[in-house]
């Protein structure tokens, strides 16, 4: 941390977000720090496609990296989780031009952020994880969305752990990805 400053820290840990949860943009920008449930380990998302509340798991890897940024970052529990460098909310337009940089900064031509929703899922699908809590996990309407994500990308591979986030740990040997 000593060597970067926060807003790329905090885009790191939003991609570690993205791949973790498969959450959409605007869902992102929306979580406060109140919305994390440590004791149960899930985080309460809002869809605003549906307009309602849903909950979702987070293992430990995810774990670990938003208990580290906490600290970092401090903040009250009504505080938005991904503020701007100066503790406003983060706009979705905001998150797109950020992780969008941070990318590009990093020689990644493909920026889009629902590319990161898209990934969490397939490698859901690659991992073996069920279809339907995977449907769950999107907060799809109909099953219909889901299984676009289980044609494109099932190709019976098996590991311990369906999170993305999770075998991206295992594969690089680490607890968390690289920045």
């Amino acid at each position: 941390m000593k060597k970067i400053k926060f807003p790329k820290y905090r885009n790191w840990v939003i991609i570690n977000f993205l791949i973790a949860t498969g959450a959409r943009r605007h869902t992102t920008v929306n979580v406060k720090t109140s919305d994390l449930d440590f004791q149960n380990r899930k985080i309460r998302l809002f869809n605003f496609k549906r307009h309602q509340y849903y909950l979702i798991d987070f293992y430990n890897s995810f774990n670990n990296i938003i208990k580290e940024y906490l600290q970092i970052r401090k903040g009250e529990p009504d505080h938005y989780l991904f503020p701007t460098q100066y503790g406003n909310q983060l706009s979705p337009s905001g998150l797109t031009t950020a992780i969008s940089r941070y990318n590009r900064s990093r020689g990644i031509e493909k920026t889009s952020l629902h590319a990161f929703r898209r990934t969490s899922a397939s490698i859901w699908i690659k991992n073996g994880g069920d279809p339907y809590i995977l449907s769950d996990l999107l907060d799809h309407s109909e099953m219909e969305m889901t299984r676009r994500y289980v044609y494109m990308f099932n190709d019976d591979k098996r590991v311990e752990s369906f999170n993305p986030l999770e075998s991206l740990k295992k594969k690089n040997k680490k607890d968390y990805i690289n920045m």
